[in-house]
This record gives C-alpha cells, sequence and structure tokens, in this order.
C-alpha cells in the first residue's frame, strides 16, 4: 500500500469516516455511504419515512428493471429490495417516493412503449417488500402525487390539472395550473410549484382550497427557479430558489415572507426540528441551517461537504430523521461519457448534535 493511501485509511478510523468519503475531515460530522445510482440516474425516487430509507434506482440497461431499496435508519444495511413491476407486466420509474399511510410509501413512474404512468404503494415488513400497482388510463402521464391515503391527488402536467384519485376514479380539480411540480397537503389546502416553462425564472406557488377548489397563486410575480418547497410547520412553507441563492419562507395563514435565507443554489429545502430549515446548496454541496425563531436570516450553521468528490456531484434531495436529525442526501446527475457515476446517496450526521439540540 502506498504511503499517502496508508495516511488516509489512518486518518478514517481517526475521524470514524468511511475509507470512501475521501477529503471529509471534519471530525464532528459522521458520513457514510448508503449506495450508488447508476451513472444515467435521472429520477429523484426517494424519502425517509416511519424509520425507514426508500431509495429508487433507475435500470442500468433495457434488460435490467427499475427497483426500490429500503434501508436500516442508518443507512448502513439495505433490508430489501424490489422491482417495481405491474399486473400487465410493466416494470415503472421509481421517479418520485413519497410517504402514503402509517407503515407504507406510494410510488410514481412511467414506462415505455407505449408511454404509461403507474404507481405502487410499498410496505415493508419481516426482510419483505409487498407492493400494490396500478396503471393509470393512457390518456395521463402523471407525475407527482400529494395528499395521503384517503385523499390521492396526482399532477397532470400534459394538461396542467391535478387529478384527484377515488376508487380508481380520476376527477380533474376545477384550477389549471401550468406544468404542476411537487405537491403538499396541509390541512385543507393542497399546494404545488408551478411551472411556466422548461426553463428557470417563471415559476409560483399555488394553493387549492379543497372545499371551493378556489385557487390562489402566493406571489404576485414569477419567482426566480423554484425546485422545492417544504413544511416547515406552524404554517410556514420554506421555498428554494435556484437562480436567486436563496429559501424564502412564507406565513401562510397571512401570506407574507417572514425570512429570507441566503443559499447558493439551493436544490432541496426541509424542516430541521422543531425550529428551523436546512437548506442544500446544489452545486456547493453544503448545507444551510437556519433558526426560524430568530429576527434575523443569519445561519446557525454550515456543513461543507464538496469533499465528497465527484461521486456526489449535485444535492437534491434531502430528508431528515425526525428522531435525530440525521440527514439523507441524493445526487443525480446525469453523465453518459463518465467512467464511474455521480449519482449516490449519503448520511449526515453531527456527532456533538448541537445543532440538532437547539433545534428539535
Amino acid at each position: 500500500m502506498m504511503r499517502s493511501q496508508t495516511n488516509w485509511l489512518l486518518i478514517c478510523l481517526f475521524f470514524g469516516l468511511s475509507p470512501q468519503v475521501q477529503g471529509a475531515l471534519d471530525p464532528d460530522l459522521s458520513i457514510n455511504w448508503v449506495t450508488d445510482l447508476p451513472a444515467l440516474e435521472v429520477y429523484q425516487g426517494q424519502t425517509f419515512h416511519q424509520g425507514l430509507l426508500w431509495v429508487g434506482k433507475s435500470r442500468t440497461a433495457d434488460h435490467d428493471k427499475h427497483q426500490v431499496e429500503v434501508y436500516s435508519p442508518d443507512g448502513l444495511e439495505k433490508l430489501a429490495s424490489i422491482d417495481l413491476d405491474t399486473p400487465e407486466g410493466r416494470n415503472h420509474s421509481a421517479s418520485h417516493i413519497h410517504p402514503y399511510d402509517q407503515d407504507s410509501v406510494i410510488v410514481t413512474g412511467r414506462s415505455q412503449w407505449p408511454w404509461k404512468t403507474h404507481y405502487s404503494i410499498l410496505s415493508y415488513s419481516q426482510g419483505k417488500i409487498t407492493a400494490e400497482a396500478y396503471t393509470f388510463p393512457e390518456k395521463y402521464q402523471v407525475d407527482q402525487f400529494g395528499g395521503s391515503r384517503d385523499q390521492m391527488f396526482f399532477t397532470e402536467v400534459g394538461d396542467g390539472t391535478i387529478l384527484q384519485h377515488h376508487d380508481m376514479n380520476q376527477t380533474a380539480l376545477r384550477p389549471r395550473i401550468s406544468g404542476p411540480g411537487k405537491m403538499l397537503m396541509i390541512d385543507n389546502f393542497l399546494l404545488t410549484i408551478e411551472r411556466k416553462s422548461f426553463y428557470q425564472g417563471d415559476e409560483n406557488v399555488v394553493s387549492i382550497n379543497l372545499e371551493t377548489q378556489q385557487a390562489t397563486r402566493l406571489f404576485s410575480n414569477h419567482r426566480a427557479g423554484i425546485v422545492d418547497m417544504a413544511d416547515l410547520g406552524d404554517y410556514r412553507l420554506g421555498i428554494a430558489e435556484m437562480k436567486a441563492d436563496q429559501v424564502v419562507v412564507m406565513n401562510l395563514k397571512s401570506q407574507t415572507l417572514t425570512h429570507t435565507l441566503s443559499v447558493p443554489g439551493p436544490g432541496a429545502v426541509e424542516k430541521f426540528g422543531k425550529h428551523c430549515a436546512v437548506a442544500a446548496s446544489e452545486e456547493q454541496r453544503s448545507l444551510h441551517f437556519f433558526d426560524l425563531r430568530q429576527d434575523h436570516d443569519q445561519e446557525i450553521a454550515r456543513w461543507e461537504l464538496a469533499s465528497l468528490g465527484t461521486k456526489f456531484r449535485k444535492a437534491r434531495q434531502i430528508h431528515v430523521n425526525p428522531d435525530n436529525g440525521q440527514i439523507y442526501l441524493r445526487s443525480t446527475y446525469l453523465c453518459t461519457g463518465c467512467n464511474e457515476t455521480m449519482s449516490s446517496v449519503v448520511t449526515v450526521r453531527q456527532k456533538s448534535a448541537n445543532v440538532w439540540d437547539r433545534c428539535r
């Protein structure tokens, strides 16, 4: 073994890091790889729900299959995996994964030739994942899920509608929304990101009153690249604006902005404990923490993760374990000419738990 390799192994052992996480030398951060994703991975299917990490993986060749894997809370043990097959013999992608019921998640995705869209409800028990799949009529091209088991909503991007799914039938809500994206349900309101084109800089957030089906756009003008939003609790909505290098926080009751948080190119935002928000800088691969009780918008902590290297190229998904503050990050970066993948999933935890103790 070369001397540099020996020195690196000693550093890893001293700081308790995985030998793969080269350069991550902050002794207060515990960083571990969960899994590599395919080099051609484009989908964002991932969630943490009820103590389990659910990870979607695209097929790597035409004869392979799209899969979902489930991991232990620390992300170190793969508990089970399942192919996303349908009763018709199709296999659909894991485009998005969302919490569904107390012990299950819902996966939306598509299959090809001809293009159809599907969802699968997955449950894990005793080392095995079980699935219940549904195929939408071919006239629908469904993308995102929002709501719950009792109130199921899906975005139909082509028609600019949101479908309510009940008893295996679909009914379109009245509001027309251009390119509806991620959805959140807060009380009796369904919120979705509205996108006017394929280019960033013309987005809004639409709130639909499910009793009246009246739609309200939360901003009077187009926003600067909305890529994500999160329920931060207490009727606070966190909105990541990529091109503006910021996360804004809106009070949904008063529909006023309460915080403007500086984050370089935020790719994702999430609730962190009861009092805080955490945002991931997509390009810089850093985590930025903010205490929403403060009367100023300065970050309380920043964790630099660029030393994860090229295998973790862009931070595009973030989830948080609500029990201990462990963070799960997903990088998806399509690289057709790369010898190694630039897409992967990692976990990050602060050993001292100073930030979590402040925020929880």
